[in-house]
């Protein structure tokens, strides 16, 4: 394809040679949708941790975990990994004045442990950090590794003397100075079905399929394929299916190490056989041309939907790559597209969603677009050459997975590698020296991959000293998965875990060990142990020791009295009903309280940490005095009296060393303290003695602080 601007320009106009921008050509970790939306890309799935999400990330630094996509590859066939982006996002950090490592400042780290998963590590707390890093050009190692990050300014190829390698739809193909850019079609792009009308001599096929149309070589000369099947059949077998059994329309093919074989009889002539799989919707259509009205310019103003032939498409869903592609009988046509629930009053031909894509020169005419929203699309065909005629439309979603081509009469497709659990169309094209056949499988449920099961054998049920041996087995239909195995330990009957050990390195090795050292760990009779197993895959399981377990080498220490916040006073009107007060007591060990009324017992029980209440209307005016006695479990008492005040006003000079409540003049909240952690006790205690001392005295009737 050789362009200009758009079609409205002349080819020969001069381009700007965009690849000695290091951008151009290469795609991302994410997309920006029109938006302003980040959406992944290059990025399959990726999560965001913090110190307090994960202790092996630094205090103060935010991480970022990326999963790549199994399969992107770069213009010369050559995969995309996490190498390539880890290789990038550091060649723009080392480079002397490179302009992508400018605000790579705060990274910290940045490595790919495995083949499609990259770390990055900021040095603040920051999501935005993602910002940074999402939009960079990824770069091909294998053809960068050679040039010195200081020497970057240095890459500059000239195709097609030196090819250019990219990721992106289009690589340069040829360039001439002040004339022209030639791009041609990516054969790799992995965002791309096109491939399949372009490159790969298949079409997007829907069900049922008839006389199925190639845009290929072949359709670019307007010449057709031949829709029979040949005698040719799609099989598959697994690990547990050893059998080629039959792939039927909307069956399920289910197995570890799926394989699908393309299998075409001897004496049909086949030359060599293709396999690819798509996803997502598949439509097809054939309607007339309108010949709109001479004078009518679609390029200008509002669109006249009369002046059109249209085709609906249903079943678009947020964030799918839409693919359409056009073929037509007459000269020339250009095509937009609106979602169909819009206002088409207000339609114009440069707010379309693929905007000038499918205005060229060229037959057929494609486009690709992604979406923000579910509908339905409008795909609208202007006829530019007022020719009566045919078009047909075909637009898909989803990705399409091509297995490539081998010479002969058959092609295997191993499914596990590429990670396909969905619904997909499986189609197989076989050519022999004149013509091309096809076979299809619509609507085909693929599970190639199980979840892991792992068994924790010990801690179970029993009293531990010294080391506990932490051991697990593990289990996988998947015997080509590695996997990687976290530990961690309750303290509270299994209520919360904490992070004990995490497994970096991905393992082959179906069992294996943590040794807990019990050194500093409190004695206890309330841990338990939970193992989770993550396989290659992504996919998870895990499990629970069956009963708490004594362990721990530390004693119970507690030799700091409980606490009880309260009032000293309380006053209260003469005669009045239905008062009452409360003390707030709280230890990390409570056991038991007692309330004593004018030295009488009155009421105790056990306690736990909290409010205290108590009802003390007087029959009669005076002073009267409550005392609370609390105990933690090692037998350390605290005891408190609050004096009531029926009718009478309490001296000013009796009130110190308690923590009032209500609200004094440091506008302390009524409910203030129970907020306060019990690792902050002496903050309260210190804090007490400060709202004491610029208390003002008055008579009021106190509340819990």
């Amino acid at each position: 394809m050789r362009r200009g601007l758009s079609r409205r320009k002349s080819i020969n106009e001069p381009v700007r040679p965009f690849w000695r921008r290091w951008w151009s050509g290469h795609i991302h970790l994410h997309s920006i949708t029109e938006h302003g939306n980040y959406i992944n890309w290059l990025a399959d799935s990726y999560f965001i941790e913090t110190h307090e999400d994960n202790p092996d990330v630094s205090d103060g630094n935010t991480r970022f975990t990326f999963d790549i996509v199994r399969h992107a590859s770069w213009s010369d066939g050559k995969p995309i990994s996490a190498n390539d982006v880890s290789f990038t996002l550091n060649y723009y950090i080392q480079g002397d004045g490179n302009p992508y490592g400018a605000d790579l400042s705060e990274v910290t780290s940045v490595y790919a442990p495995n083949d499609y998963t990259v770390i990055v590590e900021f040095d603040s707390v920051s999501y935005w950090h993602l910002s940074t890093i999402a939009t960079k050009p990824i770069l091909p190692y294998h053809v960068i590794k050679s040039i010195d990050p200081d020497d970057w300014t240095t890459w500059d190829p000239n195709p097609p003397n030196t090819s250019m390698v990219t990721s992106g739809p289009y690589y340069v193909s040829e360039y001439v100075a002040g004339e022209y850019t030639e791009l041609s079609a990516n054969q790799y792009y992995f965002k791309n079905p096109r491939l399949s009308f372009t490159q790969q001599d298949v079409g997007y096929i829907s069900n049922p399929i008839s006389d199925a149309l190639c845009f290929s070589e072949m359709a670019a000369e307007n010449q057709y394929c031949t829709a029979a099947d040949g005698g040719g059949e799609l099989t598959w077998t697994s690990r547990e299916n050893p059998n080629p059994t039959p792939i039927a329309n909307s069956s399920r093919i289910v197995g570890n190490q799926l394989v699908i074989t393309a299998t075409w009889p001897d004496g049909v002539g086949i030359n060599n056989v293709s396999i690819c799989m798509t996803s997502g919707i598949r439509f097809r259509d054939t309607d007339s041309l309108v010949i709109p009205d001479s004078s009518y310019d679609l390029f200008e103003g509002s669109i006249d939907v009369t002046q059109l032939s249209w085709m609906y498409v249903d079943g678009i869903k947020e964030n799918d790559v839409v693919h359409i592609t056009s073929n037509f009988s007459n000269t020339d046509c250009d095509f937009i597209v609106f979602w169909a629930d819009s206002d088409n009053s207000t339609w114009r031909f440069e707010e379309n969603l693929i905007q000038s894509q499918m205005s060229t020169l060229g037959s057929p005419e494609n486009a690709a677009f992604w979406t923000d929203r579910n509908g339905t699309i409008a795909v609208g065909c202007f006829d530019y050459s007022l020719e009566a005629g045919e078009w047909t439309l075909e637009v898909a979603t989803g990705d399409t997975i091509d297995f490539g081509t081998t010479n002969g009469r058959s092609k295997t497709a191993e499914i596990y590698d590429w990670d396909l659990d969905n619904n997909y169309n499986i189609t197989a094209t076989a050519k022999s020296d004149n013509t091309t056949y096809i076979v299809t499988a619509t609507n085909i449920s693929v599970i190639s991959h199980y979840e892991p099961s792992i068994t924790l054998l010990s801690p179970n049920s029993s009293i531990y000293v010294n080391t506990v041996l932490i051991n697990w087995t593990i289990s996988d239909n998947n015997e080509r998965d590695t996997h990687r195995t976290s530990v961690f330990i309750s303290k509270d009957n299994g209520s919360t875990y904490q992070l004990y050990s995490r497994g970096v390195d991905w393992r082959s090795v179906r069992s294996s060990s943590v040794s807990w050292n019990q050194t500093g760990w409190t004695r206890l009779d309330s841990y338990r142990v939970k193992v989770v197993v993550q396989d290659s895959s992504g996919l998870t399981d895990y499990d629970i020791s069956d009963q708490s377990f004594t362990a721990g080498e530390v004693g119970i220490i507690d030799d700091v009295n409980p606490i009880i916040i309260g009032e000293e006073y309380h006053w209260m009107a003469s005669g009045s009903s239905g008062n009452s007060f409360e003390w707030l007591a709280f230890d990390l060990h409570p056991s038991s309280f007692e309330v004593w009324y004018e030295g009488v017992l009155i009421r105790s029980g056990s306690w736990e940490s909290g409010l205290i209440h108590v009802d003390c209307d007087q029959s009669e005016d005076g002073f009267y005095n409550y005392t609370l006695r609390v105990a933690d479990e090692e037998g350390i008492t605290t005891s408190m009296t609050t004096w009531v005040a029926s009718g009478v006003t309490p001296p000013i000079d009796s009130i110190s060393g308690t923590i009032p409540t209500g609200t004094t003049d440091l506008d302390i909240p009524v409910m203030f303290s129970i907020t306060i952690t019990i690792v902050s006790v002496a903050v309260i205690i210190v804090f007490g003695t400060l709202i004491v001392r610029s208390r003002m005295v008055e008579q009021n009737q106190f509340g819990i602080s």
